[in-house]
């Protein structure tokens, strides 16, 4: 209660301070303690903790607070390389050389380990016989001066027919000739004094090469010619059916003719082989130390798909002579050789040692499974692994054939009960003896450029139920093809099993061979989130364009559509508006009609899709809104194949995952309508054109701003030279650094601090890092730098993150705050997407302001401030009835 001596003038004095102070209380802001300063070149803002957000615009690592070699991020990929040990100096039969057979697989290991991306293991004999040498396992495989013994022999081939890579040293020429590998003419024969011999005196470099990308050309590396090492006879070898496929590296010091290193990059079936005329035994020669370990990568397989052929459940046909899990061995051979000709790998799955053939462990590195006519049983559990491995993205090629009784019913029984999940089934008791070339399909990605239909020779019909549907049948829809998709994953189910059949089969009539690279295709796929389309038919096949290879290189899952035939476009767009996709990529350097489907292009980018596009023809349809979409107009046609001159070379298309160590592009194929020069708009920027400098109107490679598409109005695959004389095609390395930019993870930093921050406590600092880019940013790292005076953490300064992509991660410090004042946090993050790559923020900044002792929260403010307001009331009540009071009292 207020004294009797305090004047109500004096009262009134004491409410108004009150007053105002309850005022002050019910207005405090709320106020951020953190503001964020980024220093990142051209780039420097300020912006509050609230309205904070930081796109990295991905630059090539530079300005950081570390050296980038204190980052561990991989330049290459792991190549794995199984060593074969053989103590055993005794030559296999099959090997009548007069070489001694050394087996120093120490010196070897020495020279890859150098390498910490080549992961080596040792295989003894008895290792292999246990069926572990498998592209599934191993990338290359290694004989030091030693041949396969004859228990193992299929096994090595059955890796080599795989897809897998093979680097010999000396004489295992025996194995390479007499296996028929190297050459196919030399089958049954080991090739000596006749392919090849002793006789090798030293390396001449005289390609230039991916195995030999290190040396100059006219390299003369010396050995000791008295000894003599494995040379091959080029003028034999020459007129094998496989020369072409043969590259020369290297020929001995005093005879041209003896070729001492050779690389073989086989188009018809089989991996890639390379071999040197040195034992590893006799001396030591370092100069070859580097040609080793390139060679190693350069065998390594970069399948588009890898398969897995079931034999653990004795199927009825089989692969190879030398199957014994089969009652038909030697039937699918071409069917083989023909997926891997075209970019993939296919292991024989053997019975598992113990449980259960089908695992999800030992299903997971395929992407695709072919089973037929199974003679066992699937168990429970194998049931289960191919229901949840399809279910998460695996594929499965199934084949039953026409039930008579005897032959397939109870085959067909076993294989519908596995596929009952998938609604498929072979009809128990209807078939044709006959054979049929089909030509009656439903619509389906399966069936391009199959206008010659498909030839099944006695078959039976396929039941749908559920998800499945009809895909090949009769007219009268009897079905003999279908399909079905489950969960993540795909089925095709076929009723013959001849179809794919090489000896006295159907493999080569009507478009048989066309249907299973279809099917592998589709089956293979179905995680892709990339698609394609690509007519450049100077290659081998629409599987080996250096688009193809470049996206097989960087291990990215895509579905390829091609310029098969008339209509060219019709079943990119098909695919195109069945699934969706984050990136579609157009390479159309042939065949004129894409405009037709420009519209279609156009929803796809509106709809936030990405695109990436090689195209000759912009002149054709000059005024389509797409091209304005995408950032340029029309200027002028161009047929005479001049440069093409980088004009921003700090971009990451021109330094990653490839360093392209030259200023310009230039033609190596040509076309009579090579492109066009573009004039480019604000939303876009150009990168590249025909003039030395960036000149308007001459811009060829086309980026919007907000890198939603990239254009390339020259067309890529004519850049078939080497001119930055790295030993892979031009066209190739831009292919791969397009792709990579277009799919790169695109990252944010995002402070989430304490507010307000204050002396005595221990505070989280947090950057949230969320991902908006189309790859997963797989390994990364951010630094803190804690200025002097405000305090100190127990916490790593330099901590690891990974995002995946359309998700977030958070990276903390626990930081405790010592002293009061205005501080600057400096920050600076790196981190890799696809491996060569490197993305960094360069160094950024966060000002925050520490205040003393302890604050309340500021919904107590708001409280006190409301119950000082109700106080101030009830004390002017008070004092106005007791002011009212003490007039009447005077009265």
């Amino acid at each position: 209660m207020l004294k009797s001596n305090f004047t109500f003038r004096g009262k009134t004095r004491v409410l108004v301070i009150f007053f105002i102070f309850a005022l002050l209380l019910l207005a405090t802001p709320m106020k951020s303690s953190a503001i964020r300063s980024i220093n990142t070149g051209a780039l420097s803002t300020e912006i509050t903790n609230s309205s904070f957000t930081f796109d990295t615009n991905p630059d090539p690592f530079t300005d950081t607070l570390l050296p980038s070699s204190a980052f561990p991020f991989p330049d290459t990929r792991v190549v794995r390389v199984a060593i074969y040990d053989e103590p055993n100096a005794t030559a296999p039969t099959y090997d009548g050389s007069s070489g001694d057979n050394n087996n120093n697989i120490t010196n070897l290991v020495d020279i890859l380990s150098v390498n910490p991306r080549i992961d080596i293991t040792v295989l003894n004999a008895v290792d292999i016989s246990n069926r572990v040498l498998t592209t599934a396992n191993f990338d290359v495989f290694a004989m030091v001066d030693n041949n396969p013994r004859e228990f193992i022999f299929d096994m090595v081939m059955d890796f080599w027919l795989a897809g897998g890579g093979l680097i010999t040293f000396d004489g295992p020429a025996s194995f390479l000739a007499y296996s028929g590998i190297l050459p196919p003419e030399s089958v049954g024969n080991d090739g000596y004094l006749g392919y090849w011999s002793f006789s090798s005196d030293g390396f001449n470099i005289t390609a230039r090469h991916p195995v030999a990308k290190a040396y100059d050309l006219e390299t003369s590396i010396p050995a000791d010619g008295g000894y003599g090492y494995c040379s091959w006879d080029w003028s034999v070898l020459s007129g094998s059916a496989i020369a072409s496929d043969i590259t020369p590296i290297a020929h001995g010091v005093s005879d041209a003719n003896e070729i001492t290193i050779l690389a073989f990059d086989p188009t018809d079936r089989g991996g890639k082989v390379v071999t040197i005329g040195f034992d590893l035994d006799h001396e030591e020669i370092p100069a070859l130390d580097q040609l080793i370990r390139d060679s190693v990568d350069w065998l390594a397989p970069r399948p588009k798909g890898r398969i897995a052929f079931d034999l653990s459940h004795h199927p009825r046909l089989s692969i190879d002579a030398w199957d014994q899990n089969s009652l038909w061995p030697d039937y699918y051979y071409g069917m083989r050789d023909y997926l891997v000709s075209n970019g993939y790998t296919l292991d024989k799955l053997y019975p598992a040692a113990v449980g259960d053939n089908f695992t999800v462990e030992r299903l997971e590195p395929y992407d695709m499974l072919i089973i037929n006519t199974p003679d066992f049983n699937y168990t429970v559990g194998d049931q289960v692994a191919i229901e949840t491995y399809i279910a998460n993205g695996g594929s499965l090629l199934a084949m039953g054939d026409r039930p008579d009784g005897v032959w397939f019913s109870k085959q067909n029984e076993i294989t519908s009960t596995l596929l009952a999940p998938f609604g498929l089934s072979i009809h128990p008791t209807y078939g044709v003896i006959s054979t049929t070339t089909f030509n009656d399909f439903i619509l389906h990605p399966t069936t391009e450029n199959t206008a010659a239909g498909i030839e099944l020779s006695v078959y039976g019909y396929v039941n749908i139920t559920g998800p499945a549907y009809p895909i090949w049948h009769d007219g009268s829809m009897n079905i003999v093809v279908a399909g079905s998709e489950f969960g993540e994953g795909r089925v095709i189910l076929t009723s013959d099993i001849n179809w794919l059949q090489s000896s006295g089969g159907n493999l080569d009539q009507d478009d048989n061979k066309q249907y299973l690279l279809n099917v592998a295709n589709w089956l293979t796929s179905a995680r892709a989130n990339v698609l394609i389309y690509t007519d450049w038919t100077v290659a081998p096949s629409f599987y080996r364009t250096p688009l193809a290879l470049a996206l097989n290189d960087l291990g990215v899952k895509y579905y390829l559509t091609a310029g098969f035939s008339s209509p060219y476009f019709d079943y990119w767009n098909l695919s195109l508006n069945l699934y969706p996709w984050d990136l579609v990529i157009v390479d159309n350097p042939n065949y004129y009609g894409l405009d037709a489907f420009f519209d279609e292009i156009i929803e796809y980018i509106d709809s936030g899709g990405h695109l990436l596009m090689s195209f000759f023809d912009v002149d054709a349809s000059s005024a389509n809104p797409l091209w304005a979409k995408l950032g340029f107009e029309h200027n002028v046609d161009f047929t005479n194949e001049p440069p093409v001159y980088i004009w921003d070379v700090g971009h990451d298309i021109f330094n990653q995952p490839v360093n392209y160590n030259a200023n310009n592009f230039t033609v190596g194929t040509a076309y009579l309508d090579d492109g066009d020069r573009l004039t480019v708009f604000p939303n876009a920027t150009a990168l590249a054109g025909f003039s030395p400098t960036e000149q308007a109107g001459d811009a060829i490679i086309v980026l919007r701003n907000d890198e939603q598409t990239l254009f390339n109005s020259y067309l890529i695959d004519e850049f078939t030279s080497d001119i930055d004389d790295s030993t892979y095609t031009d066209s190739f390395e831009l292919w791969k650094n397009e792709i990579a930019f277009m799919l790169r993870p695109k990252l944010e930093f995002n402070p989430i601090f304490p507010d307000p921050i204050t002396v005595g406590n221990n505070r989280q600092f947090t950057i949230e890092i969320p991902n908006f880019g189309l790859s997963d940013a797989t390994l990364g790292l951010i630094e803190i730098v804690i200025p002097g005076g405000l305090g100190s953490t127990s916490d790593d300064l330099l901590q690891p993150f990974s995002v995946m992509k359309g998700d977030a991660s958070l990276v903390t410090w626990n930081v405790q705050v010592d002293a009061v004042g205005n501080y600057t946090l400096t920050f600076t993050a790196i981190y890799q997407g696809f491996i060569g790559t490197i993305y960094g923020t360069g160094n950024f900044d966060v000002h925050i302001t520490v205040s003393k002792g302890f604050v309340f929260p500021q919904y107590l403010w708001y409280i006190i401030g409301g119950a000082l307001g109700a106080l101030l009331i009830i004390i002017i009540i008070v004092a106005v009835v007791r002011k009212r009071k003490s007039r009447i009292a005077t009265r």
